[in-house]
C-alpha cells in the first residue's frame, strides 16, 4: 500500500501528450506513458524501501497483467495483504507533473542501492522549511529511485528503490 500511495501522491494534472505540459506552469514529466508502458512489460517488479521515524519498510509492486493501454499492478506491504488494482500508463506518467511555481528541476548523477545513474532532481517547497526531493534517473521509467521528505535539516521519510527486475541491489 506504501507503493501505491507513493504512487497516488504524486498525482497531478496538466499534461498534454509524449510527456509535454500542456501548461507553462508546470514542469515536463521526466518519462513519457510510453516509455513507462514499454519498461513495465509483464512480469515487471520493483521493491522499495521506505524508512520514516518508525523504521524501514519494504513493499514490493509487480506488473501482473499488460496492454498498451493499461496495466495491472500488485502491491504487496510486510504483514499486508496485496493490494491489486489497474492503472493507465498515463496516469502513471501523471504522477510526476510539478507545478514551476514551487518546483525547482535539474540534472544530476547520484548513487543509489540499484547503482550510479543521471536524471532529473525535482525539489518541491512545501512552505515553512518542508520540501521533498525527487530523483528519477533516465535509465528506469517510472516513479522516482529516491524519494525524500525533509522538515528543515531533518529527513522524515526516505524511500528508495532496492532491487527492480534487471537492475538487483548491488
Amino acid at each position: 500500500m506504501r507503493t501505491l500511495l507513493l504512487l497516488c501522491a504524486l498525482t497531478a494534472a496538466g499534461l498534454g501528450s509524449a510527456g509535454e505540459a500542456s501548461d507553462e506552469s508546470m514542469w515536463p514529466t521526466p518519462f513519457t506513458a510510453e516509455q513507462i508502458r514499454d519498461a513495465w512489460t509483464e512480469g515487471f517488479w520493483l521493491e522499495t524501501r521506505t524508512t520514516t521515524q518508525a523504521g524501514p519498510t519494504v513493499s514490493r509492486t509487480e506488473v501482473t497483467g499488460w496492454s498498451a493501454e493499461r496495466g495491472e499492478l500488485r502491491a504487496t506491504q510486510p504483514g499486508g495483504e496485496p493490494v491489486a488494482m489497474t492503472v493507465a500508463w498515463s496516469d502513471l506518467r501523471d504522477h510526476a507533473v510539478f507545478a514551476r511555481s514551487n518546483t525547482t528541476r535539474s540534472r544530476d548523477t547520484r548513487d543509489t542501492p540499484l547503482g550510479r545513474f543521471e536524471g532529473w532532481v525535482f525539489r518541491i517547497d512545501g512552505g515553512e522549511d518542508k520540501w521533498t526531493e525527487l530523483f528519477f534517473a533516465d535509465a528506469l521509467p517510472g516513479p522516482p529511485v529516491v524519494y525524500a521528505q525533509w522538515d528543515g535539516e531533518t529527513r522524515v521519510m526516505l524511500a528508495e528503490q532496492i532491487g527492480r527486475r534487471g537492475f538487483e541491489t548491488r
